[in-house]
């Protein structure tokens, strides 16, 4: 049975801890012994965790002068401070000090990188390395580069001048799943009128996911369209910006903060419409959940989503500027024909996102022979 190894940072719970569970929970335990490590405790992802996969963390605790251990001790010294045991297969599944102490692991050990962020929008390996020729260094002795878009797999290359190839595994939906919790009952959705039009937002509340672009679309569009309604499902340090700008324009009755939803499905499938307009995205699980529950989206052109909805055939794609986002909004109200094309998705694309179909790339990568 092969010991397999992944570290995430993972101090809250989001797209890539959902991730991160559900590709650790599909993983066959007769063949996988599997260990997920944190960067500090964290109760709720071992909540999630199935309980024959082990749980731990890196810090008890994060002390004054951990950075600056992280950034200029060699990986090797770091491997042996933080990894107590050997594992045949090491996956350093987020950005950050896990590439850095995974790239120290010992020979005997296959070592998996995996990449999630534009690094063209911020590099998070770059700063715990001394600079970028080192951590190139180090990713090239990775056995395997893993991202989880064409977009991010092209641009880590470029950016990095990489010589090594980068497979991509796409994130994975459970589409049986998606539906049946889409169907729980919620009761703090307004449901009475039927002639609104719910625009769905759900995600971090933070500056790259441009939020507040959204609510500016939105309260320009309220003067033509009275039944138009925005959920915003997510938390984030700018949600007291993002609630004050709100609150300022009188615009509560009709731009809502529902807060983090453990289950947000029920939500996005009763929605008109689910928006992605952010600055800049890997892969955007939230995009491919909403075409499996059958919700038309609109994505700003922001790296992901452009691939996922194959350049508009599967969504409405616009500029990344706050006309083009309203102008889209708009023809989604107006445009019978456009809204009914988004909304007829056929379950032929979501093929290729399914949980059993990752799974079995992921496999391969844990499985493959050390060259």
């Amino acid at each position: 049975m092969k010991k397999v190894l992944f570290i995430s940072k993972s101090g809250e719970i989001g797209g890539l801890e959902k991730v991160l569970i559900d590709i650790t929970a599909l993983l066959d335990r007769t063949k996988y012994e599997v260990t997920v490590m944190t960067g500090e405790y964290n109760q709720e992802i071992k909540n999630y965790l199935p309980k024959d996969i082990k749980y731990s963390c890196l810090f008890k605790k994060r002390f004054r002068g951990l950075d600056r251990i992280l950034v200029h001790f060699p990986s090797t010294l770091l491997h042996k401070i933080f990894i107590k045991q050997f594992y045949d297969v090491e996956i350093s599944f987020q950005e950050g000090y896990p590439t850095k102490i995974i790239a120290g692991a010992s020979k005997n050990s296959r070592k998996v990188c995996w990449l999630h962020n534009n690094p063209y929008y911020y590099d998070f390996n770059q700063p715990f390395f001394k600079n970028k020729d080192a951590l190139k260094q180090s990713l090239e002795k990775f056995d395997q580069i893993v991202a989880v878009s064409n977009f991010i797999a092209k641009g880590y290359t470029r950016y990095m001048e990489l010589n090594k190839q980068i497979k991509v595994v796409y994130n994975s939906i459970d589409l049986k799943k998606i539906i049946t919790l889409s169907k729980e009952n919620i009761n703090d959705l307004d449901e009475s009128n039927d002639k609104v039009f719910r625009i769905c937002y759900v995600g971090r509340l933070s500056e790259e996911k441009q939020v507040d672009l959204l609510i500016e679309s939105v309260l320009s569009l309220r003067v033509r369209y009275e039944n138009i309604e925005l959920n915003i499902i997510g938390e984030g340090h700018k949600f007291n910006d993002l609630y004050d700008k709100v609150v300022r324009a009188n615009a509560s009755d009709y731009i809502k903060f529902l807060g983090y939803k453990e289950n947000p499905y029920p939500y996005m499938s009763r929605a008109s419409m689910l928006v992605c307009c952010s600055l800049t995205e890997s892969f955007c699980l939230v995009v491919a959940e909403a075409i499996a529950l059958g919700v038309p989206v609109l994505s700003t052109k922001c790296g992901g989503p452009e691939e996922l909805l194959e350049n508009g055939h599967y969504g409405l794609l616009v500029d990344n500027n706050l006309e083009a986002l309203t102008n889209g909004i708009a023809e989604m109200i107006n445009n019978q024909e456009v809204y009914n094309k988004y909304k007829m998705i056929d379950d032929f694309h979501l093929k290729k996102f399914d949980k059993n179909f990752i799974i079995k790339q992921v496999e391969n990568i844990i499985d493959e022979q050390r060259s």
